[in-house]
């Protein structure tokens, strides 16, 4: 049996986002989401990917390491 998970891919660009798995079994893969209607590891990875975005424009508000030196 082949399985969902090793062909999985994410791609994302600032016009695009694209979530998908090669040969998807679907409702038939105990990894489906059925709420989502979508593969429980790539809602996941969607959910860590907006998680990271947030963390980095965090990052990018903080003032730089030498205003905490004074």
């Amino acid at each position: 049996m082949k399985c969902p998970l090793a062909g999985g891919y994410y791609k994302a660009s600032d016009t695009e986002s694209l979530f998908g798995v090669h040969d998807c079994l679907k409702e038939k893969c105990a990894w489906w989401n059925k709420d989502e209607n979508w593969c429980a590891i790539l809602c996941i990875a969607k959910e860590l990917f907006y998680i990271s975005g947030k963390l980095f424009e965090i990052k990018n508000k903080l003032p730089s390491p030498e205003f905490f030196k004074k």
